[in-house]
């Protein structure tokens, strides 16, 4: 099992939202900072060769 690193994806969510409703990030900054967060929770397969 993979040892989790940082915070959960929930509470980075809650972060973003909190500077977007204090007017430090746009809304299209909070989503393309939303989806790196779920992406960066991603599983990536090792190569096979």
């Amino acid at each position: 099992m993979q040892q989790q690193k940082g915070i959960t994806i929930e509470a980075g969510v809650k972060r973003l939202s909190s500077l977007m409703k204090k007017g430090l990030i746009t809304e299209e900054e909070f989503l393309s900072a939303e989806e790196l967060i779920i992406q960066s929770e991603m599983e990536i397969p090792p190569d096979k060769k």
